[in-house]
């Protein structure tokens, strides 16, 4: 039997479940709960097994591209060569240059010696995936996310536990009382994504340091960022079962997880879990930063900052009309405010790490900008639902008028 054409829950449930619609939702759970710990049983005993072959292997010493158990097949495909290769060069000194027999003598040498190079290429590879494989599991960077069936399949394999076969064509195939395994189509495994993590980290630091909740265009901008970083299955998968900003990963159902055929519904639910997680980080940052907040300094302190304020509105005015230049001439620091490249009619304001989205035509925008200006929100204009909706109305003047 093919190991890799075993499906996936059938190996680890069993062949004789019922099927899951015929579950009720406790006998369901119970499911779920057993082939959970089947799969940590069997992603830990991978993981010892790894470690326990890496520390068997002497200081100094590479692994081998051939080790000894797999020697004696080796053995008999080189001699099988051999033998072919002097066998077919006798033929063909011994038969016209030329002819069509001497023409077929060759192409079969060449054919022998694609074997051999064929098979020195595997063991070239499957030294290197051994390594790799190792490496990965002796440092902690095999994700979550791998199949614990499938990875004790690969830890068999890269820690010399199977026999091995070599076919006529120089194919390695791994073999235990099971079935076999074609060594050129063994599953790969996936590694915890720390690049996209650190996306994930700095989204989620943002929102904690904007100090209010996400508007819609913030949001919007994370979300075409994660589908970006979910573009790619085995980030998702890792994004989904990591412990990178939610402990415990994001408690995927494996059925998802490992399903081929719902793979965009896996993005999907990245995107979702962590755009959650975002609004709930901004939001509790947005509850400490208003219960914290106050006017430093007295009366003059408020005069500067309603000074400050004036300038931003004023500014704020002028961006209706699609000039940022009088904003970014007052606006402190390296702060700066740009016409957006994705959105027309929308600027991105830059202050610090932070990047905002600014829409002139939403008044609840104008928080982005004070609140980079560190303006205290007790100052800020209380914007009612009549200003929001016609704010094409509203100028500078306006605002301060209506507001201070």
């Amino acid at each position: 039997m093919n190991l890799l054409d075993k499906d996936y829950f059938a190996d680890l449930m069993g062949p004789q479940r019922i099927p899951k619609e015929n579950l009720n939702p406790a006998q369901q759970q119970a499911q779920l709960q057993e082939l959970k710990l089947k799969e940590d049983f069997y992603k830990q005993k991978s993981n010892d097994a790894a470690n326990k072959y890496f520390d068997s292997i002497p200081e100094g010493v590479e692994i081998s591209k051939v080790p000894p158990q797999y020697k004696p097949a080796v053995t008999q495909f080189s001699n099988q060569a051999i033998q072919d290769t002097y066998k077919l060069k006798m033929l063909i000194k011994q038969s016209p240059a030329g002819s069509p027999i001497n023409l077929r003598y060759r192409q079969e040498l060449s054919q022998v010696q694609n074997r051999v190079s064929n098979l020195n290429n595997q063991f070239e590879n499957f030294k290197q995936y051994k390594e790799d494989y190792l490496v990965a599991e002796t440092n902690g960077q095999m994700s979550k996310a791998n199949s614990g069936n499938k990875l004790n399949l690969l830890s068999d394999v890269y820690t010399d536990k199977m026999k091995m076969q070599i076919s006529s064509d120089g194919d390695i195939f791994f073999v235990n009382e099971e079935g076999y395994a074609k060594f050129n189509e063994l599953d790969d495994y996936i590694v915890k994504d720390n690049n996209a993590a650190q996306e994930i980290l700095k989204m989620n630091e943002s929102a904690y340091k904007a100090g209010r909740p996400l508007d819609k265009h913030t949001e919007n901008l994370y979300r075409i960022k994660l589908q970006k970083l979910v573009g790619k299955i085995n980030t998702a998968k890792s994004l989904a079962t990591d412990d990178f900003v939610v402990p415990g990963g994001l408690g995927v159902d494996p059925r998802l997880l490992h399903d081929p055929n719902r793979s965009q519904e896996l993005r999907d639910f990245v995107v979702k879990s962590y755009l959650d997680s975002f609004k709930n980080t901004a939001s509790q940052s947005a509850s400490r930063s208003s219960s914290s907040n106050s006017v430093p300094g007295g009366s003059a302190s408020a005069r500067k900052y309603q000074s400050r304020m004036n300038n931003v509105l004023n500014g704020w005015d002028m961006l209706g009309k699609g000039d940022a230049s009088y904003l970014n001439s007052i606006l402190s620091g390296n702060d700066e405010i740009i016409p957006s490249e994705e959105e027309p009619g929308i600027f991105e304001y830059y202050s610090g790490n932070k990047v905002a989205l600014i829409d002139p035509n939403n008044p609840q925008d104008l928080y982005h900008l004070l609140s980079g200006q560190n303006i205290p929100d007790n100052l800020w204009p209380k914007l009612n639902a009549q200003s929001q909706q016609t704010p094409e109305q509203l100028t500078a003047q306006d605002y301060i008028e209506k507001y201070s």
